[in-house]
């Protein structure tokens, strides 16, 4: 009577619209039965659920909506934080377990995603609401994937990429307000992305964190790439040769889960700026790139203290295991490639439309592309060349390396080579102009790398030397310039 009505959590809320007091009993219902344990009743119940809102949600108010997603849909997503059914984890961060519903009793696996495709899908269907509901859902999107547990922070992180791959319809719909939508997409993205190392990988954190809260490795249930956890009760269970289980501390979750997720939001950037790069202003590419060079920063921070990686690799059990390379160092090298082969792919595309004539797309390519584009060709030849020189110094035990570290700082350097190739191949086809205006820094840089061991980096140096280098340097008033 007073016009209060129940929501899926025991809270209520105040509805004073006649046509959404008749609809409400039936939504919550069919919400209720989404958080049923057996599989066929939640997809069924989410599909007319779904069928409904679309169908008939054209008659909602903004305020109906609000209510509608604050009071049905979000709170189907708890189940997914009271979820203690075992979930998949992976042991390193590149290598990862099949989200696949491997146990259909698990909320997580099986309904989360399709819960929140329910919500991007009524975004799309009604954009309108995007305005008002969008952060609303990036704010949750955010909570899931900035949580220790695996599985729902990787569901997040794909279920944020299916809202970027909607915005296109989004806009469609909506009068003025797409930028601000951008802005808050690239804003939660950046947020996550640019997030600091977890304390347990930080250098201070050594002898703060005890070995059993390191993450074991081992077979995973979901094609042997990680093991089983519970979402609810604060420790991961990881099946040993033997066949017994081991508890695996809170800390180590929560530490491979953000690994993964910051590889992996940083892959959704590179997704984005290669779908929509010439739809982002210059302060949206500046906030996802600025994102991706941090989490690279982060990774190359860790790479270059090795005697804090030997202790995190001999802590009994390892941070990190690789498979087949027992005595590998723990690193974050996918990280830190991430961002070189995102800069090296967007930024010529950017400076290519600079070059069509538009005077907005040429101030984004002066101002913006050309520098930011430098600085990454200096930092990869760089960077590689103190990878090389770390190798070489661990190969001969020498500047207090050890020889026990040279496979996995040579592991390094090889990963980095296609991209140093890559920055090799670009300023084999700069113009001389963009040359003559940086010899200051990249003569030095390639000379760093002449002693390099790998022949395919020693072939693309000499080939750039003679025919690119040379010319310049002889027939170019490089010293005046």
């Amino acid at each position: 009577s007073d016009g209060q009505q129940p929501t899926l959590n025991g809270s209520t809320v105040a509805i004073d619209d006649d046509q959404l007091t008749l609809w409400w009993p039936l939504l919550l219902g069919l919400a209720a039965r989404v958080g049923d344990p057996r599989l066929d009743v939640r997809n069924r119940a989410l599909e007319v659920l779904s069928d409904t809102l679309t169908s008939y949600g054209g008659a909602f108010r903004d305020e109906t909506w609000r209510l509608v997603f604050r009071g049905v849909l979000f709170p189907i997503l708890e189940s997914a934080w009271t979820d203690d059914t075992p979930q998949v984890y992976s042991v390193c961060p590149a290598v990862n377990p099949d989200l696949l519903s491997s146990s259909s009793e698990s909320f997580i696996m099986s309904t989360a995603h399709p819960v929140f495709k329910v919500c991007i899908d009524l975004l799309t269907a009604y954009p309108v609401i995007a305005e008002s509901m969008l952060p609303e859902v990036l704010s949750l999107l955010t909570d899931c994937i900035c949580q220790e547990t695996e599985t729902l922070a990787r569901i997040g992180v794909n279920s944020l990429g299916d809202l970027v791959g909607a915005m296109p319809t989004i806009e469609k719909g909506t009068e003025g307000s797409m930028a601000s939508l951008w802005d808050s997409v690239a804003e939660a993205i950046a947020a996550i992305a640019s997030r600091p190392l977890p304390h347990a990988l930080q250098p201070n954190a050594a002898e703060e964190v005890p070995a059993t809260a390191a993450m074991i490795g081992g077979e995973g249930v979901a094609g042997g790439a990680g093991s089983t956890a519970s979402a609810a009760d604060g420790h991961a269970e990881t099946a040993e040769p033997g066949g017994s289980l081991v508890n695996v501390g809170d800390t180590s979750r929560a530490t491979m889960t953000q690994l993964v997720v910051t590889l992996k939001v940083v892959e959704l950037i590179a997704d984005t700026l290669q779908k929509f790069l010439p739809d982002l202003t210059m302060s949206q590419l500046r906030l996802l790139m600025d994102a991706a060079d941090t989490a690279s920063a982060h990774a190359r921070a860790l790479h270059s203290d090795v005697a804090f990686r030997r202790v995190l690799r001999d802590r009994n059990p390892p941070l990190m295991t690789f498979k087949g390379q027992i005595s590998r160092l723990p690193h974050l090298i996918e990280q830190e490639l991430a961002a070189y082969n995102l800069m090296l792919s967007a930024l010529p595309r950017l400076l290519q439309l600079g070059a069509q004539g538009d005077p907005a797309r040429k101030e984004v390519a002066d101002e913006f592309a050309e520098p930011r584009f430098t600085l990454t060709l200096q930092l990869v030849l760089s960077e590689y060349a103190q990878k090389e020189r770390r190798a070489e110094l661990a190969v001969s035990g020498s500047g207090g390396y050890q020889g026990g570290d040279a496979s996995s700082l040579e592991a390094e350097s090889d990963a980095m080579m296609p991209v140093l190739i890559n920055v090799l191949t670009a300023l084999e086809s700069a113009n001389d102009g963009y040359l003559r205006r940086n010899m200051a820094w990249i003569l030095p840089s390639l000379c760093d790398l002449i002693r390099c061991r790998r022949p395919e980096v020693r072939a693309g140096l000499h080939r750039i030397m003679m025919t690119k280098m040379s010319p310049v340097l002889v027939h170019g008033d490089v010293l005046g310039s």
